[in-house]
Parts: C-alpha cells; sequence; structure tokens
C-alpha cells in the first residue's frame, strides 16, 4: 500500500513537472516566429562579445580593438534581445487578452513580463493540480518536493562556474595591470571597460544560470506558484 502512494504521487507529480516546464514555457506561452529568430541572434552576438576578452587574457593579446569588438557586438546583442522580448510580449498581448492589463507597455524591456507569466501559470498550474487528483493538504508536500530538487541541481552544476572565475580572476588582474603601466590615457579607458564590461558580465551570468541552472529555476517557480496558490 506504501509503495503504491509513493508511486502514485511520484507519477502525478512527475506530470505536474512536465506540465509546467513544457506546456507553460515561456517559448509556448509567448514566444513567435519573429521573437524565436531575433532571441537566436542575440544569444550568438552576446556570447561573441564575452569570448572575444576571455581568448584575448588566456592569449595574453593587447590590443585596443579587441575591447571595441567585444563591445560592438555586446550592444548588438543587447538590442536584439530587446527586440525579441518586444517581439514576445506584441504577441501574448494579441492572444491573451484576459491578461493584457499584465503585460508590459514599455518597448524596450530585456526580461519577459513576469507579472503575466505569474498570473497565467498560476491559473493553469491550479487547474492542473486538482485535475491530477491533488487536495489543498497536498500542497506543502509539493513545495517540499519541489524545493528539495531544486537545491540538488543548484549543488551539483554551479561549482565549475566559481572554480573558473577563481581561476580566470588572476589573468584578468594581470592583464589590468600591464594597461595601467600605459600611461593615464590607458587607465582611463580601463576605467571604462571595467563598468561597461561589469554590466555585461552581469548579463553572462544570467545567461550562465539559464543554461546551467535552467532546470532549477522552473523547479523554484513552480514552488513559488505553489506558495501564491495555496493562500487564494
Amino acid at each position: 500500500m506504501t509503495q503504491n502512494l509513493a508511486v502514485n504521487f511520484l507519477s502525478k507529480t512527475k506530470n505536474l513537472e512536465e506540465y509546467f516546464m513544457t506546456t507553460l514555457s515561456i517559448s509556448k506561452i509567448m514566444i513567435d516566429s519573429k521573437a524565436l529568430s531575433t532571441l537566436i541572434g542575440s544569444y550568438i552576438f552576446i556570447l561573441s562579445g564575452g569570448l572575444i576578452p576571455t581568448v584575448a587574457l588566456i592569449a595574453r593579446l593587447n590590443s585596443w580593438w579587441l575591447g571595441i569588438s567585444s563591445m560592438t557586438s555586446l550592444l548588438i546583442g543587447l538590442s536584439l534581445l530587446a527586440l525579441s522580448t518586444w517581439f514576445s510580449h506584441s504577441f501574448a498581448k494579441r492572444k491573451y487578452l484576459d491578461y493584457a492589463s499584465f503585460i508590459t507597455s514599455k518597448k524596450i524591456k530585456l526580461k519577459y513580463d513576469s507579472n503575466f507569466l505569474f498570473a497565467y501559470r498560476c491559473d493553469k498550474i491550479r487547474n492542473k493540480i486538482f485535475s491530477l487528483g491533488f487536495q489543498d493538504t497536498d500542497f506543502d508536500d509539493l513545495i517540499e518536493y519541489y524545493s528539495r530538487k531544486s537545491g540538488n541541481i543548484k549543488n551539483k552544476r554551479w561549482w565549475p562556474i566559481t572554480l573558473a572565475g577563481l581561476i580566470l580572476f588572476p589573468l584578468w588582474s594581470e592583464f589590468i595591470g600591464k594597461q595601467i603601466e600605459k600611461g593615464l590615457g590607458a587607465f582611463l579607458f580601463m576605467i571604462i571597460i571595467a563598468f561597461v564590461l561589469t554590466y555585461f558580465t552581469s548579463i553572462f551570468n544570467s545567461m550562465l544560470k539559464t543554461i546551467l541552472l535552467s532546470k532549477a529555476t522552473k523547479y523554484d517557480e513552480l514552488v513559488d506558484i505553489l506558495k501564491t496558490i495555496k493562500i487564494l
């Protein structure tokens, strides 16, 4: 009997998980063909912009045009990302009229509208939960189950990024030191580069988390939705 309860619970949680990650994914809800093509282009340019200074550091290349090329590539990538997001929001406004008030009207935005996605997913997940046979008393168990799965993924996948940061930091420091030795002009230029790279590093960090911790992030989003539905 206990085994049947476990199998039943795992089967239903897997069904709920697949529904959330597939049917309720951003690609299924918001992204049309125009948004997808510009999104792919933005990723290519942003990755190129991040790889140029990394290769330059490893190969010990000191040339101003590498920095210009990196910044240009990153700017093009961010522009395409903003355009892709705008396409997605326009598509969502036309398709989900009941949720149009949640969708931002800003023309320049680098992230998908979280308020719209959250509201839409809450309604869909609530219906799915009860259609699977879960009861109000099962919410705490579901929250704990998906929270534990998220934590396990984070512990296994993020440590290589931390190690890579520890390895690259001395190389970057050495590169900065050499540029400062060239004079005041190079020093001021490196200050500007440092501010720009700090911003783009945060973007790159978000992309890495999207790639490596995408499933853990999905579990966290599902947990937040379950917590909200629980109090409704």
